[in-house]
């Protein structure tokens, strides 16, 4: 691999939405052109959240790029709604008995007992990232030069802190790691209790313990870890990006529609859980563009030299080296929420879903009436959806907005080129 031009891979969080991302690496293994296709392409991969699982998996198959996109696929048109949310019918004894346990608990002096999450043992994320990703092979393939990083995100729960967790070659050390105190990082072995850290959405998936500490989905702090990436030595990054919402005109935005919506707790809620999981990859590039922007306008202004002399300059005071990173963002092209809310309107999702699940995913709907000649989008529930109509469609989104940028990804993967 040459170390001054390193692709990174960077998947972020988003529950259900992560089929998007399924669909995107599907075309990378089978839209590209041959040589491209059947090549390793990452050097380093990162991910959070669901995209962590993506992430241990891309990392766990680079030795079969082949086989990666349908296997990937297959896996998700495996989680069906019935598996993931198996024992939704014990859902409310199962919540009285935890919050009483928890309150209890707290009464202790020996300190509270955890509440874990609502699906906890035997649900089908959890079969699939333990039973269905090869992890002694993350470890061959780095050992093989197939790739040279990969990190998974995680958050601690009682500290609020972000931890990254890192497998390399065993002749390679973890890089300088100096952000701010809120963000550390470790070198490890990972497996599937990190997967499934990064991917405990709280309150309804399991925290995990690693480390002696509780840890929980990533994406609260950190939701698209394009920083691992660059640390990690990537000076490209393919990132996938699954929060961008459309934007809706003034007019449209005090429809009566969304009026009603406004008001309801699952809109709401849904609108937290954008800024909460999905908003950071926003600010994350801008903030990356604006360096690349004035590394170029310093290079255009003070000669060829500008980046060795600032850096000199820098060096005192910083131990990373400032570097131009190149980027190239896949993005759904359509609203997830507005996907979601017409889905669990269908017909279709009527025929697959069971009754108990309709009903409780009804609540997660915003008000509609059938009088209204606009959807609007169930952001939260797009998190949770974990239904093969939507799965089915979310993975064709992303499968088609990897088609239609095919020519600046095969130029971006194949050489770096400029992606525009």
């Amino acid at each position: 691999m040459d170390p001054s031009s390193r692709l990174g891979l960077v998947l972020s969080g988003g529950g259900a939405r992560g089929a998007y991302e399924a669909g995107v690496l599907a075309f990378l293994r089978e839209g590209l052109a041959p040589d491209l296709r059947r090549a390793p392409l990452f050097d380093v991969v990162s991910g959070t959240s669901v995209g962590a699982i993506h992430t241990c998996f891309v990392a766990a198959t680079a030795h079969a790029p082949q086989d990666q996109g349908e296997r990937l696929l297959s896996l998700w048109r495996g989680l069906a709604a019935g598996d993931v949310f198996a024992g939704l019918e014990d859902l409310l004894p199962s919540l009285v008995k935890r919050v009483m346990r928890g309150a209890r608990g707290c009464r202790r002096p020996t300190g509270p007992t955890v509440l874990d999450g609502l699906l906890t043992e035997g649900n089908a994320v959890e079969r699939l990232v333990r039973d269905e990703i090869p992890w002694p092979r993350i470890a061959a393939n780095l050992e093989a030069g197939h790739l040279s990083a990969v990190a998974v995100s995680a958050t601690e729960i009682l500290t609020g802190r972000t931890r990254v967790f890192v497998q390399q070659a065993r002749d390679q050390s973890l890089p300088p790691w100096v952000r701010n105190t809120n963000v550390g990082a470790s070198a490890a072995v990972l497996g599937p209790e990190h997967a499934l850290a990064s991917a405990a959405v709280p309150l309804l998936f399991e925290s995990v313990e690693l480390d002696g500490t509780r840890m929980c989905d990533g994406g609260l702090r950190q939701n698209t870890p394009l920083s691992p990436a660059v640390r990690l030595g990537a000076t490209r990054l393919l990132v996938v990006q699954l929060g961008r919402s459309l934007a809706i005109p003034d007019g449209a935005a005090r429809s009566p529609a969304r009026l009603r919506a406004y008001t309801g707790v699952p809109y709401l809620v849904g609108k937290l859980m954008n800024a909460v999981f999905l908003d950071h990859v926003d600010n994350d590039l801008d903030r990356l563009r604006q360096v690349n922007s004035l590394l170029d306008l310093g290079t255009e202004a003070f000669g060829d030299d500008f980046l060795a002399r600032i850096n000199a300059a820098a060096a005192r005071t910083r131990r990373a080296p400032y570097r131009r990173i190149d980027e190239l963002t896949i993005s759904p092209s359509r609203d997830l929420g507005m996907m979601a809310s017409r889905c669990a309107r269908s017909d279709a999702y009527a025929r697959e879903a069971r009754p108990l699940l309709m009903r409780l995913f009804e609540l997660l709907l915003p008000a509609h009436d059938p009088r209204d000649d606009e959807e609007v989008e169930a952001d939260l529930l797009s998190y949770l959806l974990f239904s093969p109509t939507y799965i089915q469609a979310l993975m064709e989104l992303g499968y088609e907005d990897a088609r239609r940028r095919r020519d600046a990804l095969e130029r971006f993967v194949a050489v770096g080129g400029d992606p525009a």
